[in-house]
């Protein structure tokens, strides 16, 4: 029994039978897909079928039935086999003629008309600086700014400006499928050469070359938070978030999170205070955290305070939080019982002006979506599927046609066959092609070969939309790839740079060792790379984008099929459960031919006892092979250096390359032996033998040896094999990885020779206290030595301790120098100051009778502050620059020499009875400042 349902509504059938064919993929015509259909069946004008058809061949009818997809559902024997189908209404003659489709026609129906500029690149488009410039270097989706040639490109520099950045296939390939509501799935997105896979856009940007501006949006001030908790026994390890109080302009406030409510570049300057209990010998931690979009970003320091710039846009949270992490037990086995918390922040926002914003949508083709998507599927050998559940389902046909392992045996389904040794259009050779510059040669072509000396002697299988690129530049070796957006123009002697449009261009994105500069129009700063992890930069690559290379890697077991072209008509036995069973997506096995077969396509099902099913014959299975070349690198490393490797130490920069024979890219190194005097580790945790190491991780910086400590140089090796992504195994052959390691730098020995010392006549001698020598090889020989300064003798020369004699008024520089066993010497000085002690007035003058008024000048180096202390006897009062001194009295004055570097003032002594006393002397200068010279009393008048 067959049912047939349009719009939900049960149609009038009559006992119609209705043949259906069923395929997904027909391997005689790979450049394009196919889909689910029924025969052109007749379904009678009865009242109930002509209502549902608006009346549809009624006169003066206006139905639209015929102009319209008309949902339809298939059920045959109660077995749903065409649940989401369409009917297309094709004519009346009494009954009406339908056609039924359903399974991958959908997403050619749903894809029509939408092109690449139409997506919504929202999330991508970015202010170009040399900020957002750099950090896209790391990105492994979305966009990123990898070097290539676009216009304008200095002899030693890339110019920022004028690279708008490539797109990952993986980003637009989701973009498309996600905006038309459509779910894909396949092992095919998870290869490394389809996620390093980008497009660039097909026109430049005007350029411009103001400096960006900053505009103040603000300041958002937090809640406080404040905890004072019981410790529990088990510890502590938690978040707590902050709240906030107010948002800047542009932002909103939503308790714990700010939203931005724009797009572009926003540095944020945060000043936060963060106070937790600490108990010493008990372990306890907290930090503070910044989060954008739930991923932690940021963290602070010690000081709490720091500066973040972020790419942002509308709608992104950003959000600030505490991390603590307690244990109670200290030491001696007691608990701290509380934990004390108490922080708050303060977040000022700034938005980065940038006068250079990338709008993919500007500067992406109108290129039909279908057209991008099949173009890709072509590269990759993929084929596809609409499952029950609406999911496009996309496999590798390489992977499909050798999986053995997951075949089907239809050995007791099977009746009888006939064969056809002629599948599709195919010729001897069979030429993939680019798209070209005019004037340029095919370069980049595929051809697949078919052994087969009857059929036509060549044909295009597949033109891309893709344009092929060439290299016209190389930088540290590294070819920089061409893609004309801008062009140069000359107009009155002025250079220009003008946005042009081009095509759109396919590369892979590789990662290799190189020293870079690059700077923008706008700025004078420039970047210099690498300043990544593991010291590598992405570039554009177009040489594993050759056609050749896909036909190598995914061509390979349908190469082996056309050669030996065998289709054969089998009858089946099939009822509509196994209809609706059907997995085109497993090959079948047929013992009593001995072969496996690829379901092509299931023809005329009505439910009879048997269906004619097209299968094509399987007589070879490509065994994917592992890497046939691995090769030696080696780096050069300091004593005791660490260095971190770069996946090209294992496949580019090798000597000879890595080289697969199926053309598959590397994806594992196995470690086979271990350096002997160097520690290799990931990710900190050493590595042992045979450990398995993907190639993400060492892109990621995570794998370092460290060099052991040894006295003279030496070299140390690792051996690894390789393995690719299409293969399990790894390559017979192992590489080696060196280590030159250099011997230990002789260091000088490092002195110390003390502090600067200030002596004070008539003490004329000074020991040395404080100096010190350390070297690596021992005690080295010691010597002082005077630089400058009058006559002195050095008792004890050659020690630590020495004493310097007979020192005069003035500076002394004394030298210490010490030599180590091998000849490597350093040196440390000290000044020795020598001043006059004090200077009596009395000495010049030692009756004072009755008042005497003293005219004093000091002098010595400009600036320098002059401490006096001034002393009287019992009989003696007075004045000294009109600070009054009583009898017997000690008083401290301060005194600053002037830009000459002297100063005068008076000193007035006044005696009571008989003689008396005034006695004034210099008992500080201020630090560094050569000693006074002199101190010169004379007689008032």
């Amino acid at each position: 029994m067959t049912e047939l349902y349009l719009n939900g509504q049960k149609v009038d059938l009559a006992g119609t039978i209705i043949s259906q064919t069923y395929q997904v993929n027909d391997l005689a015509e790979v450049e394009n897909q196919q889909t689910n259909f029924t025969n052109r069946f007749k379904a009678p004008a009865t009242p109930h079928n002509v209502a549902l058809m608006d009346y549809l061949g009624i006169a003066g009818n206006t139905s639209r039935k015929p102009y319209t997809r008309i949902a339809a559902k298939l059920v045959v024997e109660g077995v749903e086999l065409m649940p989401k189908g369409y009917a297309a209404i094709k004519g009346f003659n009494g009954f009406y003629d339908i056609v039924i489709y359903d399974g991958n026609i959908s997403l050619a129906e749903t894809l029509k008309g939408k092109t690449l500029n139409e997506l919504d690149y929202t999330d991508l488009n970015h202010e170009l600086n040399l900020d957002t410039f750099k950090a896209s270097l790391p990105n492994t989706e979305g966009y990123i700014h990898a070097l290539a040639d676009y216009g304008k490109m200095g002899g030693s520099y890339f110019n920022a400006d004028y690279n708008p950045g490539a797109v990952f296939v993986s980003t637009l390939w989701n973009k498309i499928f996600s905006e038309s509501g459509l779910a894909y799935a396949g092992e095919v997105f998870t290869k490394p050469k389809f996620l390093t896979a980008v497009v660039t856009p097909v026109r430049g940007h005007e350029v411009l070359t103001t400096p960006d501006t900053s505009t103040s949006l603000g300041t958002s001030e937090t809640s406080p938070i404040r905890v004072n908790e019981q410790m529990p026994e088990s510890g502590i390890d938690t978040e707590i978030y902050f709240t906030f109080e107010n948002a800047p302009d542009q932002i909103i406030v939503n308790s714990e999170e700010l939203i931005f409510n724009f797009n572009g570049v926003c540095k944020i300057n945060v000043t936060g205070y963060l106070d937790t209990n600490y108990v010493e010998d008990a372990f306890f931690y907290s930090n503070m955290v910044v989060e954008l979009n739930g991923n932690s970003i940021y963290y602070f320091g010690e000081e709490k305070t720091g500066e973040i710039t972020l790419i942002v846009k509308t709608g992104d949270k950003l959000k600030l939080k505490i991390e603590v992490q307690g244990h109670p037990a200290n030491i001696d086995g007691s608990y701290l019982d509380y934990y004390t918390i108490n922080a708050n922040a303060s977040l000022t926002f700034t938005k980065v002006n940038v006068q250079n914003r990338i709008k993919y949508e500007d500067i992406m083709p109108d290129t039909a979506q279908l057209d991008f998507v099949k173009d890709i599927m072509q590269r990759f050998g993929m084929i596809f599927r609409k499952t029950r559940n609406g999911i496009f389902e996309f496999v590798q046909m390489e992977d499909l046609l050798n999986d053995r392992d997951n075949a089907e045996d239809w050995s007791d389904r099977y009746v009888s066959h006939t064969e056809n040794y002629e599948i599709g259009d195919y010729a001897r050779e069979n030429k993939l092609a680019h798209v070209y510059e005019d004037g340029v040669n095919a370069f980049a072509d595929g051809i697949m070969l078919i052994d087969n000396e009857v059929i036509q002697p060549e044909k295009t299988l597949f033109a891309s939309i893709m344009k092929a690129s060439q290299s016209k530049k190389k930088v540290s070796n590294i070819p920089v790839y061409y893609i004309p957006l801008w062009e140069e123009k000359e107009e009155n002697d002025v250079t220009t740079y003008v946005p042009r449009e081009d095509s759109l261009r396919i590369f892979e994105v590789v990662r290799r060792q190189a020293s870079v500069r690059i700077k923008t129009d706008a700025s004078s700063n420039t970047l210099t790379l690498p300043e990544l992890v593991g010291g590598y930069v992405p570039f554009l690559d177009f040489a594993p984008c050759a056609y050749q290379k896909y036909v190598d890697s995914y061509y390979r077991t349908l190469n082996k099929v056309l050669d030996h072209s065998n289709k054969i008509t089998a009858s089946i036995a099939l009822d509509a459960i196994d209809v609706y069973n059907l997995d085109f997506f497993r090959l079948k096995y047929i013992e009593q031919l001995g072969r496996y077969y690829y379901l092509n396509k299931v023809s005329n099902f009505k439910n009879a006892p048997t269906t004619s099913c097209e299968l094509i014959e399987i007589r070879e299975f490509y065994f994917n092979l592992p890497p046939e070349v691995v090769g030696d690198y080696t780096t050069e490393l300091s004593h005791l250096g660490i260095h971190t490797f770069a996946w090209a130490e294992f496949i580019f920069d090798t000597d000879p390359a890595y080289y697969d024979p199926d053309g598959d890219v590397a994806s594992h190194i196995k470690v086979t032996q271990l350096f002997d005097r160097a520690d290799l580790k990931l990710n900190d945790v050493a590595v042992i033998l045979n450990q398995e190491i993907a190639k993400a991780d060492i892109d990621s910086g995570l794998l370092q040896a460290a060099a052991h400590d040894y006295e003279d140089a030496f070299s140390t090796d690792m051996k690894f094999k390789v393995k690719s992504e299409n293969n399990e195994g790894y390559s017979v052959v192992e590489g080696i990885l060196s280590l030159n390691v250099a011997a230990r730098a002789n260091v000088a020995p490092v002195v110390n020779a003390g502090n600067d010392a200030v002596v004070w006549l008539p003490d004329n001698s000074h020991t040395i206290s404080g100096a010190s020598v350390t070297d690596d090889k021992g005690i080295p020989s010691l010597l002082w030595t005077k630089r400058s300064g009058g006559s002195a003798n050095i008792s004890g020369a050659t020690t630590l301790t020495p004493t310097f004699l007979n020192l005069e008024k003035g500076n002394y520089l004394m030298r210490l120098t010490a030599t180590d066993i091998d000849g490597a010497s350093n040196y440390d000085e000290m000044i020795v100051q020598v001043w006059s002690h004090y200077t009596d007035i009395s000495q010049d003058y030692p009756e004072i009778s009755d008042s005497t008024t003293y005219l004093i000048t000091i002098t010595g180096e400009a600036g320098a502050e002059v401490t006096l202390e001034v002393t009287t006897d019992s009989n003696t009062s007075g004045y000294v620059d009109y600070t009054t001194i009583g009898t017997g009295d000690t008083k401290t004055l301060i005194k600053t020499l002037n830009s000459s570097g002297t100063i005068t003032f008076e000193a007035t002594a006044e005696v009571t009875i008989g003689g008396g006393e005034m006695r004034i002397r210099i008992t500080e200068i201020s630090a560094g400042i050569i000693g006074v010279d002199q101190v010169w009393l004379e007689t008032g008048a």
